[in-house]
Order: C-alpha cells, then structure tokens, then sequence
C-alpha cells in the first residue's frame, strides 16, 4: 500500500493560523539571497524554481536567457549551496527560511 503525503494547501489548511505562520506565508527573497550568498540572477533561478517548479527551459524563456544559461545558473547554486539536487535546493530554501522566522520571534535573552 502506498501511502502519498498532504499538498502544501492540505498541511496550511490544518496549521494554525499564527503569528509565525502569516510570517512563513512569504518567503523574503531578499534575506533569502543574502543569507545563501546568491547573485540577483541566481536568485531568480532558485525563486521560479521554489515558486513555479519551472523547468530550465521554461525559466529560459521567463527569464529571457537560453536554458544553457539556467544550467549554469543551477549548476552554481547546487555548489554555493553543497546539494545535487532541485528538491534539496527548495528544501535548503524553506529550511533557510523557516529558521530565520524562528530566530525573529525568538525571545531574547537579558532584557529582564
């Protein structure tokens, strides 16, 4: 028997609908780009890849660039950020993401 896991919307539906969670509605791509140490176009490779799940020949056309291009774009994020794979690109995304929320409602230490 296999089993197949909740969609984003089914485990969003379920949550609760908290501070942290509106927070973790919209990725900051900017924070994004500078606590992975992306370039503007590599940026915009990983967010068509994270956002749309875009194939390098549909970010191409998106991005006005040959899909060679967004190999070479891919390829130079796969290294800056020590993975092989698209999935592992998204999850190092959300994982980014997800820890600087945590980090921005955590409470602070010595204000007492």
């Amino acid at each position: 028997m296999r089993h197949s896991l909740p969609d984003a919307t089914q485990l969003h539906s379920s949550a609760s609908s908290g501070p942290l969670d509106r927070q973790c509605d919209r990725i900051d791509w900017l924070e994004i780009r500078k606590q992975l140490g992306l370039t503007r176009r590599q940026l915009d490779v990983v967010q068509l890849i994270v956002e749309e799940s875009l194939t390098s020949a549909a970010i191409g056309q998106r991005l006005f660039i040959a899909e060679r291009t967004v190999t070479t774009h891919i390829t130079a994020v796969h290294k800056r950020l020590k993975v092989h794979t698209r999935p592992a690109v998204v999850s190092k995304v959300w994982s980014t993401w997800l820890q600087m929320v945590s980090d921005a409602n955590a409470p602070r230490s010595g204000s007492g």
